[in-house]
């Protein structure tokens, strides 16, 4: 009895272990992407809960922004109104007055150099929120890749046609290379690298 079989409509002997081998290749190689998978999609969470953290950082820092601001218009509006009226006043008085302008006026300007930090830690939380949320899309992209290849590495499996294969291979290495593009475009990194360096 022949361990031989013929080929989809080619006509050409093929034997049964070569399929096995295959099949196993295959396998091999849905579980590598599965496992890459499973990275990427590890790591669009982390950088969504990243993102979300930066967003409400930002929206703080901003909030805290505008009631520093209001306490220093408040401050600037009371030191102008004291200065108007204080003529009406009787000289002891004034001299009240001239004292309660002076702390006014130095809580104003503390405000101020407050403000310029405050608006220089929110404007970082938003830039930090943007570069988060590019790379948990990124991240998410290479998920839909990954994904599309392990179908179509499985329907080689079913068709035993391998030009499946060649695409699912193709999708899969993009994949990982935007996932590890994603991963290495992280800051952190790049403070990483400067420390080795030294």
């Amino acid at each position: 009895r022949s361990n031989l079989s013929m080929s989809g409509g080619g006509g050409v002997p093929v034997h049964p272990d070569s399929h096995n081998k295959t099949h196993k290749i295959i396998g091999l190689t849905i579980a590598i992407f599965a496992v890459v998978l499973s990275i990427a999609t590890a790591l669009c969470k982390k950088a969504e809960v990243e993102e979300v953290i930066c967003t409400v950082e930002s929206s703080n820092s901003w909030s805290h922004y505008q009631a520093k601001k209001l306490r220093q218009s408040f401050m600037e509006v009371s030191a102008e109104q004291l200065n108007v009226n204080k003529a009406a006043l009787p000289q002891d008085q004034q001299e009240k007055v001239n004292s309660l302008v002076k702390k006014y006026s130095e809580n104003a300007e503390r405000y101020k150099s407050e403000l310029e930090e405050i608006s220089h830690k929110a404007k970082e939380a938003e830039h930090e929120e943007k570069l988060v949320s590019h790379r948990a899309k990124l991240f998410s992209f290479s998920e839909i890749l990954l994904q599309i290849s392990i179908i179509l590495c499985s329907i080689t499996l079913l068709t035993e046609s391998t030009i499946y294969t060649k695409f699912g291979v193709g999708l899969a290495i993009a994949g990982a290379a935007m996932t590890a593009y994603a991963f290495f475009s992280n800051p952190a990194w790049h403070e990483i690298l400067k420390l080795s360096a030294h």
